[in-house]
């Protein structure tokens, strides 16, 4: 009996929840075994938990045990209810639905005899759901696929290893020099880098999120809706070297790599990985449905933040064997590093150098998805990793100026600590001897926007086009002399396995959407550029928009953070957008405001104020974040800024802007040297208007 109403109750939803979302299995590194245990117990543990508590009370008082054999089954069948009219949509009726639903089953139980045997029939229902699970869903092909085994052979005599690193949401506007080069004052590895390589500059995404964009470029297929996984995408570059090369991938929120001869090494994340945060997010799911609550898996797999580990940590790499290949939950690695200078690496980095190909070496594909520079950006250009901005009076949209050129300025300096990881991997491939024999590709997957009014990321916002399709596609092909040559061909996401595969010199073994460099195909196309439809960031897809290349290339010009110059200072560019920035470096004397001019009237209502103050805090704030009580001087604020001083002397500053939450007045958000985040410091706060005498301001905690 207990089975029939905790199939209904339970193991149906569960089930269904399971198996429509296998990302949420491959994201928290559950293998396939797990699974499908997982699926099991769903099946039969409810039912068995109702029974032994049943059971023992029973022994314990039989009276006691019918009347609660009587709450459980009320209680099951009000779970029952409730979905059952969640699904129906019968809104503000569905906890009656439920109560009645309970009712019903209650004195069903008691009055009718028959319903003991009704409810025996509807025992086949948790193991007609786990069949369907097993048979007929998306994580259940998951669970029967363990591993690839379309292989496709590359042809040719002159295979050379390759190293592939997908980098995460970068534009090429991000990397760009006043002249259109790579900024080699702030970027100087990729710099480096490109001098040795063919920068293809006209090289453009054609979707705007990771799970669509990221299995089309290595697949060379046009991006389509539905999950990152082998099981959907059977021919990539995977397959491609897999019966040549040794593998060595390290894959975030896809997997791609199915064939059993892939070593999935260092995961960017691993506190969220395993079978119980797994199946946690789903019973909180279903305890969500029970609710009301609209939610999915989405808002768990959105999280890109990765694990930042001290650069002086050790400890031993541990890699999967290629006989547990079909087993996704690979070995945290925590970061070595000898001689670097960084402060903090991403967790897995330094065990993926460490598996790079040798002198010597057999033939080797190396693949490495770092999710850098994506947001959020927390990491200077040294390594430093701070916190994030406090949440009220900062957004994330580019509807205020002073908000949108410090993300990018924050996307930047995260990018220069990107650029500096770059630099470590270069350096090991030349320390292993086999940096020049070795094919290496940098790409991105997509970019983001940071331009005035424009969304986040859209291809089909031409305000926000130069910034999210235009990405880096820098490649070295192996044995090659340095070249340092700019091709502008009009490359699109589905031609990198084409491009991958001429650089590496073999040919691929399926058919693409893509055409290589220098082909027909690509020249067809003229300066038309085809991109999938997509609404909001990761908004299912909707046919198939296109542009004029001539009408959305990016430039400098158009970024609020200037090209670097070679005696900036990390927050030069930035500052340089102020109306006093002369005042940066001045003390307070200099500027003719002493310490007793203070009024008490005008106040600064500072956000994590005593972190500040104390250099506590982890990881540590950099951001003097906070709002003015304006009712203390006026509401004649425009052009108002507030300039910070640590010890009596300006150290950077912010225009006074609107806040996401008005509860105060105009908000204000000034990043900290970097040498000065996480360190107590002496604050001061002054006012500063047009024409105006400076306000050295009372500062209290917000």
């Amino acid at each position: 009996m207990l089975l029939g109403l905790t199939g209904f109750a339970i193991a149906q939803p569960l089930h269904s929840l399971a198996g429509d979302n296998p990302t949420l299995f491959v994201f928290h590194g559950v293998d396939r075994w797990k699974i499908a245990a997982f699926a099991v117990l769903v099946a039969v543990v409810p039912a068995l938990l109702a029974w032994a508590v049943l059971q023992a009370a029973a022994k314990t008082s039989e009276r006691a045990g019918g009347y609660l054999e009587l709450i459980v089954f009320g209680m099951l069948a009000f779970f029952c209810g409730v979905l059952a009219g969640r699904a129906l949509g019968t809104g503000a009726f569905t906890a009656p639905v439920g109560v009645a639903f309970a009712a019903a089953t209650v004195f069903a139980r008691i009055r009718w005899p028959g319903f003991g045997t009704w409810l025996r029939y509807l025992a086949v229902v948790p193991l007609a759901t786990l069949v369907v699970f097993f048979v007929n869903s998306p994580t259940g092909e998951l669970v029967r696929s363990s591993t690839n085994d379309v292989a496709m052979t590359p042809g040719g005599n002159e295979a050379n290893s390759v190293v592939v690193v997908m980098l995460d949401e970068l534009p090429t506007l991000s990397l760009l020099a006043a002249d259109g080069s790579i900024d080699g004052e702030r970027f100087p590895n990729l710099a480096r880098f490109a001098n040795d390589a063919t920068w293809y500059r006209n090289f453009t995404a054609q979707a705007t999120n990771t799970d669509a964009s990221v299995p089309s470029m290595l697949s060379g297929l046009a991006p389509v809706d539905g999950e990152p996984l082998w099981t959907e995408h059977p021919n990539t570059i995977f397959t491609l070297f897999a019966p040549t090369h040794r593998l060595v991938v390290s894959e975030t929120f896809t997997r791609l790599c199915g064939v059993r001869a892939c070593e999935q090494v260092a995961e960017a994340r691993s506190d969220d990985r395993g079978a119980a945060p797994a199946a946690r997010e789903l019973v909180g799911l279903w305890f969500d449905n029970l609710r009301g609550r609209s939610r999915s898996t989405e808002d768990t797999l959105a999280d890109f933040a990765i694990d930042a580990v001290p650069a002086d940590a050790a400890q031993p790499l541990d890699v999967v064997p290629a006989e547990e290949l079909d087993e996704f939950d690979a070995p945290e690695a925590v970061v070595a590093s000898e001689g670097s200078e960084l402060r903090t690496l991403p967790a897995g980095f330094r065990a993926f150098l460490d598996e790079l190909p040798q002198a010597g070496d057999g033939l080797t594909l190396s693949y490495l998805h770092l999710l850098l520079p994506h947001f959020p950006w927390q990491w200077r250009g040294d390594g430093s990793y701070t916190a994030e901005p406090a949440p009220g009076d900062y957004g994330f949209g580019n509807t205020v100026d002073w908000v949108s050129a410090l993300n990018e300025a924050r996307h930047l300096w995260q990018l220069q600590y990107t650029d500096a990881l770059l630099g470590e991997l270069f350096d090991q491939l030349q320390a292993n001897g086999v940096y020049d024999d070795t094919a290496v590709v940098v790409v991105a997957d997509h970019g983001v926007s940071f331009a005035d009014q424009s969304p986040i990321r859209s291809i089909e916002s031409p305000l926000a086009r130069p910034g999210t399709a235009f990405v880096p596609l820098l490649v070295k092909a192996a044995g090659e002399p340095a070249s340092g040559r700019v091709d502008d061909s009009n490359l699109l996401g589905v031609d990198l396995p084409s491009v991958i595969a001429d650089a590496a010199g073999v040919e691929l073994g399926w058919e693409t959407d893509g055409d290589a460099p220098g082909s027909e195909g690509v020249a067809e196309r003229g300066t038309t550029k085809s991109f999938q439809l997509q609404r909001g960031i990761d908004a299912t897809i909707g046919g198939v928009g296109s542009f004029d290349t001539s009408e959305s290339a990016p430039n400098a010009a158009d970024r609020w953070i200037r090209p670097a110059r070679p005696d900036d200072g990390e927050l030069d560019a930035l500052l340089d957008l102020l109306q006093h920035r002369d005042a940066i470096g001045s003390t307070l004397v200099e500027l003719g405001v002493a310490a007793s001019a203070t009024t008490s009237d005008a106040t600064a209502f500072v956000a994590q104020l005593d972190a500040l103050r104390t250099g506590t805090g982890e990881p540590a704030v950099a951001l003097v974040q906070g709002q003015l009580d304006e009712s203390a001087l006026g509401p004649d604020l425009g052009g108002g800024e507030v300039l910070v001083a640590v010890g009596g002397r300006v150290v950077t500053g912010s225009p006074l802007y609107n806040p996401v939450v008005a509860d105060l007045g105009p908000a204000f958000t000034a990043p900290l040297p970097r040498e000065l985040a996480g360190t107590p410091i002496d604050l001061q706060l002054v006012l500063a208007r047009p024409d105006r005498p400076l306000v050295l301001l009372e500062v209290a905690p917000r």
